[in-house]
């Protein structure tokens, strides 16, 4: 299965919903798991890094910068801070 845009879009939407309830972890956790409903494959370190707590802005960035995410996505890596406005712009 390869990941769709509106696939990968969705998974990282997921994932910023928890990130907006301070919930940083299941926000990695979310990305990681939904990665693997769509396709995605990211490597099992780089697993294990998303699904442990760290800022925000880290994450985003890390979801962000996948070569498959697409461009509106991709964005984000240099300004994850504007991801938090992502979801309610849908």
């Amino acid at each position: 299965m390869t990941n769709t845009d509106s696939d990968y879009e969705w998974a990282f939407n997921r994932a910023i919903e928890y990130i907006k309830k301070d919930d940083v972890r299941a926000a990695g956790i979310s990305f990681v798991s939904d990665a693997k409903k769509i396709g995605l494959i990211i490597p099992p370190f780089m697993s294990m890094i998303m699904m442990n707590p760290m800022a925000p802005k880290e994450l985003i960035k890390l979801m962000s910068g996948f070569n498959s995410a697409p461009a509106n996505i991709k964005a984000y890596y240099d300004n994850p801070e504007l991801a938090l406005d992502y979801a309610n712009h849908e």
